[in-house]
């Protein structure tokens, strides 16, 4: 079992494309190994602009993987950035993954799924400020509502979940306490 304990994660590791920042892929694709574990409490920020990972923030592939993906924030800076991929979750023959809590903001496809077997349990994930490649399930493209119907995704949603880095708030907060 592969766990990754609680990490907080900021532009950390070299991003080139065609990388993750979080990866896990057997040896040889296909083989008749296995992985399985839970990936929780981590933060992905990809900062890399056109260079940011070609696989997202989290990226599983291979067969017979179980994976549970809980309470990690995965943000791309930006949804025009054409790379920014929140997850990647290969799902092929025997994979089993559950998806749950999650915060995926400013990336172009949320969540991409290029292959058309294993097994997807999503519920709790708040999806916000999504670009135009939306969702890809089973190799399609969608948007947020195709999503929910093909995946069974009801009680996930696309509202802010109040993590901005705007500070100007904070600033005007901060004159009218000083002019008191």
């Amino acid at each position: 079992t592969t766990e990754i304990y609680t990490l907080s994660l900021h532009d950390a590791l070299p991003i080139f494309g065609g990388t993750a920042a979080y990866f896990f892929e057997q040896a040889q694709p296909g083989s008749a190994g296995s992985m399985s574990g839970d990936i929780f409490n981590n933060i992905c920020t990809l900062t890399g602009g056109s260079g940011a990972p070609g696989d997202g923030c989290y990226f599983i592939a291979s067969n017979n993987n179980t994976f549970g993906i809980y309470n990690n924030v995965a943000d791309c800076v930006s949804s025009s950035n054409n790379s920014g991929i929140g997850m990647e979750l290969d799902g092929n023959s025997g994979d089993n993954f559950t998806v749950k809590n999650n915060i995926i903001m400013n990336c172009n496809t949320a969540i991409y799924d290029p292959n058309s077997g294993g097994s997807f349990t999503f519920g709790n994930n708040d999806y916000y400020n999504i670009g135009s490649q939306g969702w890809v399930y089973q190799g399609s493209f969608m948007s947020f509502s195709q999503w929910q119907s093909k995946t069974g995704d009801s009680t996930s949603s696309t509202s802010n979940p109040g993590l901005n880095s705007d500070r100007s708030e904070e600033r005007r907060v901060g004159k009218e306490c000083r002019s008191r």
